[in-house]
């Protein structure tokens, strides 16, 4: 009840086996509702759910740890603060695949055998603990949730444990942002907000992201990263900045504009490959003036990419290009192409199939033709490093 004053103290609930209950909280906030909650059922299948005395929110002033059993909320569309830190550990697990209301954590570590099924709603980390805002190490199993990193100092992501997030939303303007630290996979989308960072606290860490990536603030700040980086498609939005990984991106798939890899700000090659490997029977459109390494690898050789410039009329690639599956083509028919190193087209490759481009395409490096490279009649290519003929070579 409200008479109830926390005085800065714990309360651990330890029920015995055998016992399922609930509790409840005063206000929301302040000295009625709980600091520091431990939870310890003696059974991991035991349950205790926590309800407040008058509406939907719920606030822990401190730390919540599941030492034993099952938590939750009362009613799913309660939400629920917790201060402090969140600590899961082996035999414990915190939440319900039914929850729908907002969850914000201080920071939430999982322990090996520990579980957190997280909202459907929104998670948000404002804080860290000892550098991590999330540390798993047990199972987090998403339910289509999103979680968001919220602050502005060291609020880093590690973990061995099983589970991705689904949508992860960094809101960190620290120097490094929103850190990587441990590979991380997101089973859905990947956004950093306008002003908002995500960076690397070591460089070879894998980044993979089965849905959209999408930059509104900075990818990558002080520590260049080499491990390799996986993304349904990439959106780098005006003003956004990203600097790739040098190690291999690899876009396989297209969001919902049809467009594989979209750059409307800064793209920073870093020396590193991009591979368009996208799935099903989709064409697709990549816009960016300029590739270090570049692979188009499509699912048939009958799916075409279209690429164009960030502006103007010319593209580059610095260093080689591959074209080991689809068709590649070029935006508009005048627009021009620079490729440095060695051009190699694969048997079920085709190099500007429409043969209708008329602007000037040289090649510094071999060009090594196993596939099909067309050319209008009456239009001039430069091969200036040579040309090895193993395909069909087709003047219309």
């Amino acid at each position: 009840t409200d008479s109830f004053d926390n005085n800065d103290g714990g309360v651990t609930f330890d029920l015995g086996s055998g016992v399922d209950s609930h509790i409840r909280t005063g206000e929301s906030d302040g000295d009625n509702s709980f600091h520091n909650v431990t939870v310890l059922l003696n059974a991991a299948a035991r349950t205790l759910a926590l309800r407040p005395n008058g509406g939907s929110a719920m606030t822990i002033e401190g730390n919540l740890t599941i030492s034993e059993g099952k938590f939750y909320q009362y009613n799913d569309n309660y939400s629920l603060t917790v201060n402090g830190n969140v600590e899961v550990h082996s035999g414990g697990e915190l939440g319900l695949s039914s929850t729908t209301g907002a969850i914000s954590f201080g920071s939430l570590s999982i322990d090996a055998g520990g579980t957190h099924v997280a909202t459907s709603g929104t998670t948000e980390i404002t804080s860290a603990a000892s550098n991590y805002a999330v540390t798993n190490n047990g199972t987090l199993t998403h339910n289509n949730g999103t979680f968001q990193i919220t602050g502005g100092s060291n609020q880093w992501l590690r973990g061995t444990g099983s589970g991705a997030y689904y949508n992860l939303i960094s809101n960190n303007g620290s120097s490094l942002g929103m850190g990587v630290g441990a590979n991380l996979s997101v089973a859905n989308d990947l956004t950093i907000n306008a002003s908002k960072k995500l960076g690397f606290v070591s460089a070879q860490y894998n980044l993979t992201v089965t849905g959209d990536c999408i930059v509104n603030g900075t990818f990558t700040t002080s520590t260049t990263p080499t491990g390799a980086h996986g993304f349904g498609s990439l959106t780098i939005a005006s003003g956004g900045t990203y600097t790739a990984t040098n190690g291999t991106t690899t876009i396989t798939s297209e969001n919902s504009s049809n467009q594989a890899f979209w750059n409307e700000g800064t793209f920073t090659h870093n020396n590193g490959k991009v591979v368009i490997d996208t799935e099903g029977n989709n064409h697709t459109t990549v816009k960016s003036t300029t590739f270090y390494d570049l692979e188009v690898n499509m699912t048939n050789s009958t799916r075409e990419v279209k690429f164009r410039p960030y502006s103007g009329t010319h593209s580059e690639i610095l260093n080689n290009f591959t074209l080991t599956q689809g068709i590649y083509e070029m935006h508009a028919d005048g627009d021009t192409l620079d490729i440095y190193g060695l051009t190699t087209i694969e048997a079920n490759g085709q190099f500007l199939k429409d043969a209708e481009h008329t602007g000037l395409v040289t090649h510094h490096g071999l060009v090594t033709n196993r596939g099909n490279y067309m050319l209008k009649d009456g239009v001039t290519v430069k091969m200036n490093g040579g040309f090895r003929q193993l395909g069909t070579f087709t003047t219309p």
